[in-house]
C-alpha cells in the first residue's frame, strides 16, 4: 500500500507585509517511500511501451468521481458543509488544469477529464454529492480524521464506512472538516495500484475544496494516476538518484529534471537548479512539486503519458466502454441550471456589460463543468429578449455578456442516452444600467495569503464565496451579485470571516454599510452591522439582521460595502483617504422591494401561523428542499435550528421566552411573536 500525502504549510511575514504564498511543504509521502524500491515493474514496462506510441493513439479519458462531504452539522454552504457550487467550481478548475485551459507553453491537454457521477450505484439519478452529518461524533468535530494512528481524530477507515461507492466504478473523494497530523496535512491520495480497494480515493480538507486552491486536488489526482513528486528521492540536501528499473531520476519521468526538495527555491522561478546546473524552471511550475498555487500549471508530456498509462493499466474499469453502470442512464435528464452560480428559480438582476455564467446541473446528466462534452450528453442553450434569439450555445456551461438592458428568457435543452428534455425560464434575467454614482476604490497595504479576510457573503440572492483567508484587497461585485431585500422588514446577512494567523494577535474589525442616500459615500447612519473578530477565528459565520430606514429608495440598486481591517476602521479608510492594513473590502448591489414575491424567491406561498403563537408554530411552503429552518432572537442569537424537506413543518416554541423572534428558511426571514 502506498499513501500519498499532501501537506500545507502557511508562511506569514509580519515585517513589511509582503505578499504571502500558499505552498506545499513536507509531504507525508516523503516518509512513506523516500526511495522507490517497490515499483511495479510490469507497469513501468507498459509505460515505456506507451511512450513510443504516444503520437499514434490519441484517446480521451473520462473518470467518474463522487464527493462525500463529511460535515459537522452546519447549514449547506457553511463551514465544512461546502455547497454544491463549491464542488462544481472545484471540478471545473481541476478539469481545466488537466485540459491546459490556461495554455501554458510547457503543458498540453492531458485528455483526462473527471466527470461528476450523477447516477448512483442503485441506478437512481443523483447529484454525485453525498452529505453525511457527523456532528454527533465529538472526536470528529474536534480533530477531524487522523492521518495515522499517532494522531487524534477518527480513523480514515471509519470515515469511509459512512459513505463509499464501488471503487471499481467511481473514484471516491472525501471532503472532511480537518486532517489531524503533526505536519498540517491538507490532503492525501493512493496510487493507481490501489484501484478497486476499499481505501482507494482522496481525502481533502474542506478549506482546500475551493476553485482558488484547486491545485491541491489536481496534485492528489496526479498521485492517483501514478505520478510521484518531481523531487522524489531527495531528502532536502541530495539530488535524486536514478532508480534501477524505473528509467528516470527520482519520479520515473524523464522530462522532469531532477531537483532538490527545496521549497524556497521552488517559489523562486529564477533560482538555479543545482542538480542540472541550469536555470530550467519548468519543474517549478509543475503540479507535482511544492510551488505556489498560482505557479502550478504544468504536467509534462511524459507525465501525461504516465497518467494515461496508469488509467489503461490499472483503472480501465472507470472508462465508459467498461462502465455502463455509471455512463448509461436509465431515464432522461431532470433539468435544472444555475445563473452565475445561483438558482434559476428566482429572477436575477445584473448591470449592463456583465458576463454571466450558466451551469447545467441536471441530474442523470454527466458534466465536467468546463466546456468539455461527455459523449451522449449534450446541452443546447437559447437566450431570448422579446421573443428574439440573442444568444445560443452548445456548451454545457457557457458564458454570455449582456450589452443591452431589458428582460431575458433562457431555454435549456438537455439530452442523454435515454432522451431529451427542455426547460424554459421566462424573463429570468433583468439587465439594468450601471450606476452613475462615483464610488471610490479602497486600497490595501497587503494583498496575499494572511489567513485574515472575508470568505463568504450571503444575503437573499447573494451567495458569494472567495478563497478562505486570502486577502484580495478591494473587490467590486456590485454588478454581478445583486439581491432584492425587504424595504419594511428584517433582512438577514451572513458573513464568514477568518482571523487565524498565528503571527497576529490583533482583533479584526468588520463593518457593513448601504449607501441609502446615494451620495457615493458611507456614513455612520448607514451602518447595517459591525463585528470584532478575535484571533484564532477560522472561517466562522457571523449572522446579522438589519431593517432599512422608512424612506429607503425602492427599485434602485444601492451600493452595499463590507469593510474589514486588522486595525480599527476610520472614516478616512471608509472613504478611501487612507489605506487598509490587512483586510478585504467587497461591494454588492441591493434592490429594495415591498415584498419578496414569487418572482424573487423560491419559497413562495410561505405561511407562518399562528402569529402570535403560544406553543406550536406551523410553517407551510410549497417548494422547500433540504431547508435550514432557524429561529433567532432580535439580537441575532441562534435559538433553534432544524433541517427539513417537508412542505409542512411544526415547531414547538413553548419553551421560548415571550418576545419577538426571527424565523429564517434559508435566506427568507419573517418575524413572529411568542406570547
Amino acid at each position: 500500500m502506498k499513501k500519498i500525502i499532501t501537506l500545507l504549510l502557511i508562511l506569514f511575514t509580519t515585517v513589511g507585509y509582503t505578499q504571502d504564498e500558499l505552498i506545499f511543504d513536507n509531504c507525508g509521502a516523503d516518509q512513506l517511500y523516500e526511495n522507490i524500491n517497490n515499483y511495479d515493474a510490469r507497469f513501468e514496462s507498459y509505460y515505456q511501451s506507451q511512450l513510443e506510441l504516444k503520437s499514434k493513439n490519441p484517446v480521451s479519458y473520462y473518470i467518474p468521481v463522487v464527493f462525500h462531504i463529511i460535515h459537522t452539522g452546519e447549514p449547506i454552504g457553511t463551514g465544512s458543509n461546502i455547497s454544491d457550487v463549491d464542488i462544481y467550481n472545484l471540478l471545473k478548475s481541476v478539469n481545466n488544469h488537466f485540459k491546459n485551459a490556461h495554455n501554458h507553453p510547457s503543458n498540453s491537454n492531458a485528455n483526462i477529464q473527471f466527470v461528476l457521477a450523477t447516477k448512483s450505484p442503485n441506478g437512481t439519478c443523483t447529484k454525485g454529492i453525498n452529505r453525511v452529518d457527523y456532528s454527533f461524533n465529538q472526536t470528529y468535530v474536534n480533530h477531524g480524521t487522523q492521518f495515522d494512528t499517532s494522531n487524534n481524530g477518527v480513523p480514515a477507515a471509519t470515515i469511509r464506512t459512512l459513505s463509499n461507492w464501488n471503487p471499481t466504478q467511481y473514484y471516491n473523494i472525501w471532503i472532511v472538516n480537518k486532517i489531524t497530523s503533526s505536519s498540517n496535512v491538507a490532503a492525501y491520495a493512493y496510487l493507481s495500484s490501489s484501484h478497486g480497494q476499499v481505501y482507494d480515493g482522496t481525502f481533502l480538507s474542506y478549506e482546500y475544496a475551493q476553485e482558488n486552491t484547486s491545485g491541491v486536488l489536481t496534485h492528489e489526482l496526479g498521485h492517483a494516476l501514478n505520478l510521484y513528486h518531481t523531487f522524489q528521492g531527495s531528502n532536502g540536501t541530495n539530488c535524486p538518484a536514478q532508480i534501477n528499473g524505473c528509467g528516470a531520476n527520482g519520479d520515473c519521468v524523464q522530462d522532469t529534471p531532477p531537483h532538490i526538495k527545496d521549497h524556497l527555491k521552488d517559489l523562486n522561478l529564477n533560482a538555479m537548479n543545482s542538480c542540472t546546473g541550469t536555470n530550467n524552471s519548468t519543474f517549478k511550475n509543475n503540479y507535482m512539486t511544492y510551488t505556489s498555487n498560482a505557479n502550478r500549471k504544468v504536467f509534462t508530456p511524459m507525465q501525461i503519458m504516465r497518467m494515461q498509462s496508469a488509467i489503461n493499466f490499472y483503472r480501465s474499469s472507470y472508462l465508459p466502454a467498461n462502465n455502463a453502470a455509471v455512463f448509461q442512464m436509465n431515464q432522461a435528464p431532470t433539468i435544472d441550471f444555475l445563473i452565475n452560480d445561483k438558482s434559476s428559480h428566482q429572477k436575477q438582476v445584473f448591470c449592463v456589460g456583465t458576463t454571466i455564467s450558466l451551469k447545467n446541473i441536471s441530474s442523470c446528466f454527466l458534466n465536467t463543468f468546463n466546456n468539455t462534452t461527455v459523449p451522449n450528453h449534450t446541452s443546447y442553450w437559447s437566450v431570448t429578449k422579446n421573443g428574439q434569439t440573442v444568444f445560443t450555445s452548445s456548451d454545457n456551461n457557457p458564458e454570455f455578456t449582456f450589452t443591452q438592458t431589458g428582460n431575458y428568457s433562457i431555454t435549456l435543452l438537455v439530452s442523454n442516452n435515454v432522451g431529451i428534455r427542455n426547460l424554459s425560464r421566462m424573463n429570468i434575467i433583468e439587465i439594468i444600467p450601471t450606476t452613475s454614482i462615483n464610488y471610490c476604490s479602497p486600497t490595501s497595504q497587503n494583498i496575499g495569503y494572511y489567513a485574515i479576510g472575508i470568505n463568504k457573503v450571503m444575503m437573499h440572492q447573494i451567495n458569494n464565496s472567495t478563497a478562505i483567508g486570502i486577502n484580495a484587497g478591494y473587490s467590486d461585485f456590485s454588478c454581478s451579485h445583486i439581491t432584492h431585500a425587504l424595504s419594511s422588514g428584517s433582512n438577514k446577512i451572513e458573513v464568514a470571516l477568518s482571523n487565524n494567523n498565528s503571527s497576529v494577535t490583533d482583533n479584526y474589525y468588520v463593518e457593513g454599510y448601504i449607501d441609502y442616500n446615494k451620495n457615493g459615500s458611507f456614513e455612520l447612519n448607514e451602518l447595517i452591522f459591525s463585528e470584532i473578530v478575535p484571533p484564532n477565528t477560522n472561517n466562522q459565520t457571523f449572522i446579522f439582521f438589519f431593517t432599512p430606514p422608512a424612506n429607503v429608495p425602492l427599485k434602485d440598486v444601492l451600493r452595499m460595502r463590507i469593510f474589514s481591517d486588522r486595525y480599527n476602521l476610520s472614516n478616512a479608510k471608509l472613504n478611501c483617504a487612507a489605506q487598509f492594513n490587512i483586510g478585504d473590502v467587497e461591494d454588492y448591489g441591493v434592490y429594495f422591494v415591498n415584498s419578496l414575491g414569487t418572482e424573487n424567491i423560491e419559497h413562495t406561498n410561505l405561511k407562518v401561523y399562528p402569529n402570535p403563537v403560544k406553543d406550536i408554530l406551523n410553517i407551510e411552503t410549497n417548494t422547500l428542499e433540504e431547508g435550514n429552518i432557524e429561529i433567532y432572537s432580535m439580537s441575532g442569537q441562534l435559538i433553534k435550528s432544524i433541517k427539513s424537506d417537508s412542505q409542512y413543518i411544526q415547531i414547538d416554541v413553548s419553551m421560548l421566552s415571550s418576545g419577538t423572534y426571527i424565523l429564517t428558511i434559508d435566506n427568507t426571514s419573517q418575524k413572529f411573536i411568542k406570547e
